[in-house]
């Protein structure tokens, strides 16, 4: 193999090492084949700022925050038959479903309440409520853009895993 065609080999191999791409050459330093990494990509990492106090009122709305907050917005996916597991998050969520059917169960009142959401529809998570989403479905995934709000400042840390609640026996 010549110079050139190490070099070659070296740049084609770096590249498909950075995008997620398996790369075969043979011993003249041709690609035989190329196929796609079964490695599971790592989940991307949330969107977060810190601001500061706000106030915001209109008719029909009203938010405020009397200290500085982190904002978080995660890109949310549960694969077919799986689930967030029982949580709750320390502020309030915006939850927009962008693909696939999420089941939601919350415990309200000590009983469990079970919502179904689809593309399109969105749901707002109450700070302390333990619930779980859920893709009951047997194929594809749900996916989801959440933005929470009222998380520490400098964290990401939107999300508290808890016990399975009695409320809500079998659901995991």
């Amino acid at each position: 193999m010549g110079k050139r065609a190490i070099a070659l080999s070296g740049m084609v191999a770096a590249l498909a090492a950075t995008s997620g791409v398996a790369v075969t050459l043979n011993a003249h330093g041709a690609s035989a084949r190329v196929t796609t990494a079964t490695s599971v990509a790592a989940p991307v990492p949330p969107l977060h700022a810190t601001v500061g106090e706000f106030r915001f009122s209109s008719d029909n709305f009203k938010i405020n925050s009397e200290k500085r907050t982190e904002v978080v917005m995660p890109q949310i996916t549960i694969h077919a038959g799986a689930s967030s597991g029982w949580h709750t998050h320390p502020g309030p969520g915006f939850v927009i479903v962008t693909s696939g059917t999420l089941a939601l169960y919350q415990v309200i009142d000590n009983r469990c309440v079970k919502s179904m959401y689809g593309p399109g529809q969105g749901f707002v998570e109450t700070p302390g409520v333990v619930h779980i989403a859920r893709n009951e479905g047997a194929s594809g995934d749900v996916t989801a853009v959440a933005t929470f709000l009222g998380i520490a400042p400098g964290t990401t840390a939107y999300k508290f895993l808890v016990p399975a609640p009695a409320a809500c026996p079998g659901i995991k």
